[in-house]
């Protein structure tokens, strides 16, 4: 996904010891006549996919059925055997719905059996990265099995807002709030902002609990987060949204996957800040 954030150009940076046959370049409709993503798009272009194939495909913040579209078109014509192919899939820009739901597409869909995650730290996030809520959607593919019999539990997995989270909390009214610290995050400077907002939202909202799930690592959070959905869902209907980082959305995807229950949503901001991340500290690489 080419996005807002420079960390987009990370992976093509780096010097890896893998062929790429083709890319596809994802980017949101909405923002792709913004100049930071215009300049990245012709950098990635012009720089590093000289004589090489690649196309870009449209994709949609708010509609994550527009990258199924596309991507389905892209591959029936052309005539793509998936389940044979070895995918490399970049998640650092990725919006977190859209990204949910292209690992279904892999992984359910087209049962590609070889995927390898990478994800760019940005050298400086933007405590501020966005302001206020204004609604939320279930994700597609992921909307739970709900039983009358139960009561709400809301999981959030919290990064550095206060507004979405607690607009969801607001408008689910569950019985109970698990809210999950990143620990271990990707790096160390980020984890006292992230303390500070579980904090706050915990005296915002009576009662909550507090979990805590590596950031840095999907393999290591879907352990965790594995094990709050099976304590609970005996006895809550389990609805979850992921505020913090891509990789450990990526963790959340895995335990969904062996707990199709869950119901994940995602709250969508009033607005960005000017400015998400800066620079590019390291890529990682997690074979799935």
């Amino acid at each position: 996904m080419i996005g807002l954030e420079e960390r987009g150009l990370g992976f093509f940076k780096e010097k890896w010891d893998f062929k790429i046959d083709d890319h596809i370049l994802f980017i949101n409709q909405e923002f792709e006549n913004d100049q930071r993503v215009v300049n990245i798009r012709n950098e990635i272009a012009s720089k590093f996919l000289q004589a090489k194939k690649f196309q870009f495909l449209k994709a949609s913040y708010y509609d994550p059925f527009e990258i199924v579209r596309g991507f389905n078109r892209y591959v029936f014509d052309k005539k793509l055997d998936i389940k044979s192919s070895k995918f490399f899939l970049d998640v650092s820009n990725f919006n977190r719905q859209n990204l949910l739901v292209l690992m279904w597409l892999l992984r359910k869909k087209y049962c590609v059996k070889s995927l390898d995650v990478f994800y760019t730290v940005p050298g400086k996030y933007n405590p501020k990265i966005s302001k206020g809520a204004k609604g939320f959607s279930t994700i597609p593919f992921f909307g739970g099995i709900f039983s009358k019999d139960k009561e709400k539990l809301l999981i959030l997995l919290i990064g550095y807002e206060i507004d979405r989270p607690l607009y969801l909390f607001k408008v689910i009214e569950p019985s109970k709030v698990i809210l999950v610290q990143g620990e271990e995050p990707t790096d160390a400077s980020f984890l006292e902002r992230n303390r500070k907002a579980v904090k706050e939202l915990s005296d915002s909202i009576y009662g909550a609990e507090i979990k805590k799930a590596p950031a840095d690592d999907p393999h290591k959070a879907v352990q965790i987060l594995r094990s709050i959905f099976n304590e609970n869902a005996h006895d809550y209907n389990i609805i979850t949204s992921p505020l913090n980082t891509k990789l450990q959305t990526v963790g959340l995807y895995l335990a969904c996957e062996e707990n199709p229950d869950v119901q994940v949503v995602y709250s969508f901001p009033d607005k960005f800040s000017g400015w998400l991340s800066k620079g590019i500290q390291e890529v990682k690489r997690f074979k799935l």
